[in-house]
């Protein structure tokens, strides 16, 4: 079809006179911007599909490192009230920072919840989750 299109505008450009030629020349390019912009659409539509998919491949991987309790915490090495969680690693909340790093153990979450019953809440666990997924896949 773009072929035939093409060849009709060559007849057309090549048996008007000079003024019509002028019209052909801008229909032309009218035929050129609008297939510019139909793959540019394409190609955002394209990269919007991938980007999607990519997120939901990362949310799936995140879940999957979330629920392997493989992901690395921070425990207190003495337990005392107000120390009855553990805390992310990779996320850890402004508790950890007020005390040091140096003051917890790291061990994977399966270890801490023999120690302590439950997670920080202030920790971001979902960026923890995330960040071992990739790294962990990374690694594979």
């Amino acid at each position: 079809m773009f072929a035939r299109t093409l060849a009709g505008y060559h007849r057309e450009v090549t048996t008007t006179p000079a003024a019509a030629s002028g019209h052909a020349i801008r229909t032309l390019q009218q035929r050129k911007l609008q297939l510019i912009r139909q793959h540019r659409a394409e190609q955002q539509r394209l990269v919007r599909e991938l980007q999607a998919g990519l997120a939901q491949i990362d949310q799936l991987m995140a879940e999957a490192a979330d629920g392997s309790l493989a992901l690395p915490c921070l425990v207190s090495p003495v337990t005392s009230p107000g120390t009855a969680v553990y805390h992310s690693k990779d996320q850890p909340c402004g508790w950890v920072w007020i005390h040091s790093l140096d003051a917890f153990e790291e061990c994977p979450e399966h270890d801490a919840l023999q120690r302590h019953p439950t997670r920080c809440t202030a920790c971001d666990w979902k960026t923890a989750a995330t960040t071992y997924a990739h790294n962990n896949a990374q690694g594979s």
